[in-house]
C-alpha cells in the first residue's frame, strides 16, 4: 500500500476517502478481508479515540506502592531511562517503591510488594 498524501484527497468527499484507503490496502494485509465502508468508518472511529485519549491521558500519583519488574539488561525493546532506576515511574508513586531485575516467581513478587 503506498502513501496516500493529503493533496490526494483533500478534493475527495469522506466517502471517497474511504474508498480510496479500501482500494490501496486491499491485498496487502493491511486491513480485514471483507472490509467495507462501515467497518472502515468504525475503524477510523477507533483510531481517532485513540488518539484523543493519548492526548489527553494526565497521569496522576498512585496511591499504593510500585512494583516495577524490569530486565536485567537494557534492550532494544526495553531500554530503560539511564540514571533512573525506577524508568520514569518514580514522580508517580508516592512513597516507597521496589524494582526487581530479571524474572522473579510470584512468592518473589508478593513479598516486595509487602
Amino acid at each position: 500500500m503506498g502513501m496516500i498524501d493529503a493533496e490526494t484527497l483533500r478534493p475527495l468527499t469522506q466517502e471517497q476517502r474511504l474508498d480510496l484507503i479500501l482500494e490501496r490496502a486491499k491485498g496487502g494485509h493491511f486491513l480485514p478481508d471483507g472490509l467495507d465502508r462501515a467497518g472502515m468508518r468504525r475503524l477510523m472511529a477507533l483510531f481517532q479515540n485513540n488518539g484523543l485519549a493519548a492526548v489527553r491521558y494526565r497521569p496522576r500519583p498512585l496511591d499504593g506502592k510500585l512494583l516495577l519488574i524490569r530486565p536485567k539488561v537494557a534492550s532494544k525493546q526495553a531500554p530503560g531511562v539511564d540514571g533512573d532506576p525506577m524508568n520514569g515511574w518514580g514522580p508517580w508513586r508516592p512513597g516507597r517503591d521496589v524494582a526487581l531485575d530479571g524474572r522473579y516467581a510470584w512468592p518473589d513478587v508478593a513479598e516486595a510488594l509487602a
